[in-house]
């Protein structure tokens, strides 16, 4: 559901040594510069020593106490590193010096303070407009909070400033893919790595901007020379894993023996003592994590489940990493009964957070997608640890017991394979709730028309050669049928002519297809009124957009293989008893689509009666879906009760 993008912050500016010259010469003493050259060094212990010898002799040493907090932040210590810097700044003429602001830029936004970041760059902008570091930082800022336009600018000055610079290069390259100019980005990565051969975040986010253009032989060539360049980065490991899930004709055996790699990168974690009691009835502290609570399938799916859970029986704490609160945010917020912001934290810093907490059962809800928290579960912070609704494959973190699906993302007798062990709920793994601004199901658009409207409003990254050839044969056997797609990508225009392409090559006119890109989430749900039946992608099915064209009315068809990520469409159908649109192989997809583009009155019927139908379900009933989850909740723990009374036989169990 995300994509693993990078874009590091550049950290030229955290060196001992840059302020003033009038000020290092009239401040600086012996013993202050042999603390800067042990800094420079890296030795690093002995720099904090002799910071702090400096400053028990001159209390009032602003580089001292400056060059200690920026030892802080590569310590990782933020908070710290951030009190240390703002207190050197308020000493005379400190405040003047441009690296010390983007310094404490930099231990602010890895804090997760965007805005407080961002003035910081500015005003070492202010001072030295020719300050390169400070553009490059203020760029990646302003890309994290959104500021697609205003962060290609800062790259662009930068470049101006350094021509050769590879990180403004993939700075602008990664503003170009997120306004959905996928092949636009691709020159400014191939730009980058012409200079730098090895910058791993340069074949990661080219890895992306590929996918997105359907080259996936490309795209997965620059994921694992991402790796090859940097081999111990759970990132780029994450990336490479999504990238494998829309590629066809790849076996489960390879993509499990590729997640293995993964556990590689937490070698040596020794699991920690946890002080959980071990009472299978009582009140039980539920974590959830995750940077996607907002607009987002995670937000929409993880909703409807809080507002309605057992109070006596749960307490729920949520750790969010989001970056841009929404309405949907401020929603879940309210839900839940404990809301801790996560966002700056590191791995560590959160995992003994959530010890210190007493959280018993935590879900973490990304997997491997974007900003993911798979390194902090690898830490074990909790007794029971599962994954859910975020990805759809084994995370292969050691320290993750369980993931949560379905008997039909997950069938008992199938061929897939998890390090996790799997718990599957009694009916529908998802729960949806249609949000209120969505508007009423419009009558069959078949009656206005003169052919069907086959519609897919997936990422259009989900469409492979594969796909547009079985959807070719539909649109030959429908005769005034036209396919309507709605994605990112529609406003791309070297995708749009690649799809076209792929068409006409199974003789599709043009003017039988119809292109639409980014829209707002309510006009997206407005354009299902023009489209009769969905189809659905593979081996990448829907899983949102599937939920929403139901709910307006439109029946989807699907055409799962043996992964879980190509199920889910066929878990949803289920649920809310259109078995007979799971189709069996490629030509009973085609048939399916066929037989009921033809069956007007069954059209009718479905769309007069879909949501009443989701309702019914488990999947649109979120009192039953919630009873279902926390039952599932409550059997995983008394099992972790059971086994920690077992190590301990001298112990009455509860």
């Amino acid at each position: 559901m995300g994509r693993n993008h990078r874009l590091a912050q550049k950290g030229l500016g955290v060196r001992p040594g840059q302020g003033t010259k009038a000020r290092q010469q009239a401040a600086r003493t012996p013993l202050l510069a042999e603390a800067m050259r042990a800094h420079q060094a890296g030795r690093r212990d002995e720099a904090r020593q002799l910071y702090a010898t400096v400053l028990e002799k001159q209390p009032r040493q602003a580089e001292a106490i400056h060059f200690l907090g920026v030892l802080e932040y590569e310590a990782k210590n933020y908070d710290r590193a951030i009190a240390l810097m703002e207190r050197s700044l308020r000493f005379p003429d400190c405040d003047r010096i441009a690296a010390w602001h983007s310094n404490l830029g930099l231990a602010l936004q890895a804090r997760g303070c965007s805005a407080e970041a961002i003035a910081c760059y500015q005003r070492a902008l202010v001072l030295n407009e020719a300050y390169f570091e400070a553009h490059i930082n203020l760029g990646i800022s302003l890309y994290r909070i959104g500021e697609t336009a205003r962060a290609a600018e800062a790259f662009r000055r930068a470049i101006s400033l350094n021509p050769q610079s590879h990180v403004a290069l993939n700075g602008i390259g990664m503003c170009a893919m997120r306004e959905g100019h996928s092949a636009l980005s691709v020159g400014y990565f191939l730009a980058a790595l012409a200079l730098a051969p090895d910058y791993a975040d340069a074949h990661n986010n080219i890895a992306s901007a590929y996918r997105a253009t359907g080259q996936l032989k490309e795209s997965l060539h620059h994921n694992l020379e991402a790796l090859r360049f940097n081999a111990g980065s759970p990132v780029l490991h994450s990336n490479y894993f999504m990238g494998l899930h829309y590629t066809p004709g790849l076996s489960l055996d390879d993509i499990y023996a590729e997640h293995l790699r993964y556990s590689e990168c937490f070698s040596g974690l020794v699991a920690p003592t946890l002080a959980n009691t071990p009472d299978p009835e009582r009140r039980l502290k539920v974590g959830y994590v995750s940077p996607d609570l907002r607009r987002h399938p995670v937000g929409f799916f993880l909703l409807p489940t809080l507002g309605i859970r057992d109070h006596d029986g749960f307490e729920i704490h949520i750790y969010s990493d989001v970056m841009d609160d929404d309405e949907y945010t401020e929603r879940i917020r309210s839900a839940a009964d404990h809301w801790h912001r996560s966002l700056g934290m590191t791995h560590s810093e959160l995992a003994a957070k959530i010890r210190a907490d007493g959280i018993d059962i935590l879900i973490d809800l990304a997997g491997h997608t974007e900003n993911n928290r798979l390194p902090m579960f690898a830490e074990r912070a909790a007794p029971v640890q599962a994954t859910w609704i975020g990805y759809f494959n084994t995370t292969a973190v050691p320290a993750m017991d369980y993931l949560i699906a379905d008997a039909q993302v997950v069938p008992p007798d199938g061929r897939q394979r998890f390090t996790e062990e799997v718990v599957r709920l009694p009916e529908s793994y998802l729960c949806y709730a249609l949000p209120d601004y969505a508007p009423p199901v419009g009558p069959l658009p078949a009656y206005r028309n003169d052919g069907i409207i086959f519609g897919c409003f997936n990422n259009g990254v989900k469409l492979n050669h594969e796909v547009t050839r079985l959807w070719s044969h539909i649109l030959h056997r429908c005769d005034g049928a036209r396919l309507f797609l709605k994605t990112r990508l529609g406003g791309d225009a070297i995708w749009r002519a690649g799809m076209l392409e792929q068409f006409a090559s199974h003789g599709i006119a043009p003017e039988r297809l119809h292109f639409e890109g980014n829209s707002s989430h309510g006009e997206l749900f407005a354009a299902y009124n023009d489209v009769d039946i969905a189809l659905d992608p593979f081996p990448y099915s829907g899983g949102t957009t599937t939920c929403e064209a139901l709910a307006m009315g439109v029946p989807v068809i699907t055409l799962p293989g043996d992964s879980f990520v190509s199920r889910v469409s066929a878990s949803i159908l289920t649920a809310v008893g259109l078995g007979d649109l799971v189709c069996a192989g490629p030509d009973e997809y085609v048939e399916t689509a066929v037989r009921l583009a033809h069956d007007h009155e069954r059209l009718a019927e479905l769309r007069a009666g879909m949501r009443e139908r989701m309702t019914a379900s488990a999947l649109g009933n979120p009192a039953r879906f919630t009873q279902q989850l926390e039952e599932t909740y409550r059997t995983l723990w008394r099992r972790w009760c059971t086994t920690v009374h077992a190590d301990h036989p001298t112990e009455e169990v509860v």
